[in-house]
């Protein structure tokens, strides 16, 4: 007879073999008397009780009828072991001294020595290169010199409302309410409604958020690099030319003689312009002009989308 199975030691499933086959597996012990096996009609049991199968350490005897009894037996199988999990690697930022890489809690640059944080060449977050003026990064719009948010905020309302101008405000203050009203104003406040303090707080904190954001719109669409004037130093039939870019957005255009036309007629012209990346937009009367530019050291290179190039020289 075939299709007789056995199951091995790790109760996996092996056949189908024939009756003859069986009986050389006994021969050889790989099938024990306490070996599980199934016959061909599927019915399971110990090999011991299977009638003709003879192992070579029983006696000769006649066995007893085998009679197939229902044992719990829930063969397993092989199961994948699972690799082991990989850490992710660690962040890297970048020195805020030379902006170079390095790792995030990092408490030196391996190339330059210093403290990675706390510094303002370089943006932590881009390596991106800095000024003194700047409160967030033109290019990832990261905050510069702070992790958080309130200390940004208080840096933007900062450089919003310069120190002299706080300092008249609070003297004007000081001259309107008189020094008896001033003292009785906390107690005042304190009988206030909550709903009305409430409202107070929330007033002021609109105030602030806005003059940040004011000044943070300023900061990226304005850069302290390209405000100043500007002399013009190619082409050089502009004689004299001057640009100079304010921080409120006005740039104002002066030539002393020009041999184009327009100027003779307009020798200054006003218009508004904002930057964006490397790009420089210039508009005036609804027509908006763009331009890449580029600078180096003193040097401000604007190139429209023409391929023509004007060079400036800081004043």
């Amino acid at each position: 007879m075939t299709n007789w199975h056995y199951y091995n030691e790790n109760r996996e499933k092996i056949g189908p073999i024939a009756s003859r086959e069986l009986k050389q597996l006994v021969q050889q012990g790989t099938v024990t008397p306490d070996t599980f096996v199934e016959d061909p009609t599927g019915r399971t049991g110990l090999a011991k009780d299977v009638k003709g199968l003879k192992f070579p350490d029983t006696e000769t005897s006649t066995p007893e009828p085998f009679i197939a009894t229902p044992t719990p037996f829930v063969p397993t199988e092989q199961t994948t072991p699972t690799p082991p999990v990989t850490p992710p690697p660690a962040a890297n930022v970048f020195c805020t001294n030379c902006g170079n890489t390095v790792a995030d809690q990092a408490v030196a640059c391996m190339s330059c020595g210093a403290k990675p944080t706390g510094h303002k060449k370089f943006c932590r977050h881009c390596a991106a290169g800095l000024n003194p003026e700047q409160v967030v990064c033109i290019k990832c719009g990261s905050a510069i010199g702070t992790d958080n948010l309130a200390a940004s905020l208080m840096a933007g309302v900062k450089r919003a409302i310069p120190p002299d101008t706080a300092a008249s405000l609070m003297t004007g203050v000081k001259r309107i309410i008189p020094s008896n009203v001033a003292t009785s104003i906390p107690e005042k406040i304190k009988k206030l409604p909550k709903p009305a303090i409430i409202a107070g707080v929330a007033i002021v904190a609109t105030l602030c958020l806005t003059l940040f954001i004011v000044n943070i719109n300023n900061s990226i669409q304005r850069p302290s690099e390209l405000v100043g004037k500007w002399q013009v130093v190619v082409p050089r039939h502009v004689v004299g030319g001057e640009l100079e870019l304010l921080r409120n957005g006005t740039a104002i255009f002066r030539a002393e003689c020009s041999y184009g036309e327009g100027f003779d007629a307009e020798r200054e012209r006003r218009f508004t312009w904002r930057a964006k990346g490397n790009r420089l937009y210039f508009t005036d009367s609804g027509r908006t002009d763009t331009s890449n530019y580029r600078i180096s050291g003193a040097t401000l290179t604007l190139t429209d989308d023409g391929g023509n190039s004007t060079t400036f020289r800081r004043k």
